[in-house]
């Protein structure tokens, strides 16, 4: 079983602990027991101001406002485009309560950091806890989820547990008040399947398909056929008549549930407040509330779902996508006016392809099943990741095979000639007693696994570290065909010709220097992981302590399925 890693200092390892989409590479770190590490998202989750993406191999992605620490990069500075967070690895899923970020591991066990001024990361520790630490009140979990104001987490047994505000009584502990610090078991059920949230409401769908709901019910949100100020529930209450529901979600005030249609159909749900049309329910825009689960008109099958404050997203089993709801901040994407309300679901103009999609107030990202990840909104706060503040109107993409570190180094030790490594992941830090020249060359026929040999710095030394690019495309039989990509579509991805040898093709790197002790070399230029040609990339002077990583800043794309190997080298010689 997987499990999820904190790393800090020299490795010290403590062991703790919407939306799928494909990258075309892997990589591997050079370790004794060398395992795959891919760079596939699987899920975003969207904060007003900041956003997380996990990758299919646990590591993540963290990028906007970091002002309590809550990117968990082990600093307060704000970030405007995704960042690896070293501490991560093993990461399921994420959770943000305000600025305080839960991690759900593949282990079943959670991590905690951020804001920690109501002590629910640690209530000894100091108000800002900027790297992650093992939360341990709960174990065994397999889904976790935040509204903002409250938290649920399903163990493995389908016991519920809430912790968090209680105004509403969305805590389901049979009263509303005081804020609960540490998780608490719900009562009164078992068999819970998937959980879902509105800001001051929670949801449980259980194994026969049912729903139980509880907490504020102003809106009727609840869906219990009433609403107002008087009709909350403060225990776990079974919507009457609801069955058969596959997938729940909530958004400020409103649900959407998916449910068994004819055959092997299924069928869109909508209640709450619809206000703006958030709903889907009601084209006239006279109901105002909708406090039962009513059928949203639509075509197509609805595979996942995406809700937040006043808008709504359906994704179809063929990639299309619906957005309704407004456009408060372009939040839908359409690049419509932010005056714009959809009452019914409206086919998206710009996306397809779609395989999974967050939302945030005013933000929204879809994920595309090309691999790419496109984001749109407001963006003050460079949640978008776009390396600016300006708000976006229509999808823009955000991470692309060219954003994401290509290789991270896990191994520490003192080496040679004055050369340690005092970092335990990307980027790789360093200080030298003595200048060193940093090249990097490839080697397109190493062989994998790969086992990272001691090395001293001397003239034309090396230290290797293994890479596997895989999902590209290549057909010994049929040649290589190149997919015929627009531009704007797939920026920084560059067309080589046809007949390039596949074992020659890979991706374009830039090496990359960090801290004060480098004198950079002229130039660092992209260039092609395609022969042995080297690149120098830095002189490190004596008392100087620096960082260097590569980065994939082009790709390509090809029409069939392909596994090319090679071997990344840097190269150090005496300046």
């Amino acid at each position: 079983m997987a499990t999820c890693r904190v790393l800090s200092g020299r490795l010290r390892a403590l062991a703790c602990c919407l939306v799928m989409v494909v990258f075309p590479f892997a990589l591997r770190a050079p370790a004794a027991a060398v395992s795959t590490v891919t760079t596939r998202p699987v899920l975003i989750r969207v904060a007003s101001t900041y956003t997380f993406t996990v990758l299919e191999n646990g590591r993540v992605f963290a990028w906007g406002r970091n002002t309590e620490g809550q990117l968990g990069l082990g600093d307060t500075l704000p970030r405007d485009k995704p960042v690896l967070v070293p501490a991560l690895f093993g990461v399921q899923d994420i959770a943000c309560y305000g600025n305080t970020v839960f991690a759900l591991c593949a282990d079943g066990n959670m991590l905690a950091w951020g804001d920690n001024a109501d002590g629910l990361v640690d209530p000894v520790l100091s108000d800002t806890l900027s790297s992650p630490l093992p939360y341990p009140a709960l174990s065994g979990i397999t889904r976790l989820i935040s509204s903002g104001d409250h938290l649920l987490a399903l163990r493995e047994d389908g016991r519920l547990y809430a912790w968090g505000r209680n105004a509403s009584g969305q805590l389901g502990l049979g009263y509303a008040g005081a804020t609960a610090p540490v998780p608490q078991p719900v009562p009164g059920l078992s068999g819970v399947r998937e959980i879902a949230v509105t800001r001051e409401a929670s949801f449980a769908l259980i194994s026969d398909g049912s729903v139980y709901s509880w907490g504020s019910n102003l809106y009727g949100e609840l869906g219990q056929g009433d609403a107002g100020s008087g009709t909350a529930r403060y225990v776990p209450t079974p919507i009457p008549g609801f069955a058969g529901i596959r997938q729940l979600i909530g958004g400020q005030r409103h649900v959407l549930a998916i449910g068994e249609g004819a055959g092997e159909e299924a069928v869109l749900y909508g209640w709450g407040s619809d206000s703006h049309g958030q709903t889907g329910t009601d084209p006239t825009g006279t109901m105002g509330v909708v406090p039962v689960p009513t059928l949203v008109p639509m075509t197509g099958r609805p595979v996942a779902l995406a809700a937040a404050g006043n808008a709504s997203l359906a994704i179809r089993a063929d990639g299309s996508v619906l957005v309704w709801g407004a456009n408060t901040g372009n939040v839908l994407g359409t690049g419509e006016p932010t005056s714009v309300i959809h009452r019914v679901p409206t086919v998206h103009p710009a996306l397809v392809g779609a395989v999974g999609a967050a939302l945030s107030l005013q933000t929204g990202f879809a994920i595309l099943e090309d691999g790419s990840v496109y984001g749109w909104g407001k963006n003050l706060s460079s949640q978008l990741g776009l390396e600016d503040t300006l708000p976006r109107p229509l999808p823009t993409i955000v991470m692309q095979g060219h954003v994401y570190p290509v290789v991270y180094v896990e191994q520490s030790g003192t080496l040679e000639s004055g050369l340690r490594i005092v970092g335990t992941a990307m980027p790789l830090i360093l200080t030298v007693s003595h200048p060193v020249s940093l090249a990097w060359t490839i080697d397109p026929d190493g062989d994998l696994p790969f086992v990272a040999p001691p090395f001293s710095v001397q003239n034309q030394s090396r230290c290797p570290i293994a890479v596997s690019v895989s999902g590209w495309s290549h057909d010994s039989t049929d040649g290589t065909g190149m997919i015929d990509v627009p531009p704007d579509h797939f920026p920084n991805w560059t067309d080589l010709p046809a007949d390039v040898p596949c074992s020659r093709i890979a991706l374009g790197i830039r090496p990359e220097l960090g801290a004060e002790g480098w004198t950079p070399a002229p130039g660092c230029p992209v260039r092609w992981a395609s022969g042995e040609s080297t690149t120098r990339c830095g002189t490190l002077s004596p008392g100087g302590s620096g960082g260097f990583s590569l980065t994939a800043r082009h790709g390509l794309a090809f029409s069939h399925p392909m596994v090319a190997r090679h071997t990344l080298v840097f190269l150090f010689s005496l300046a």
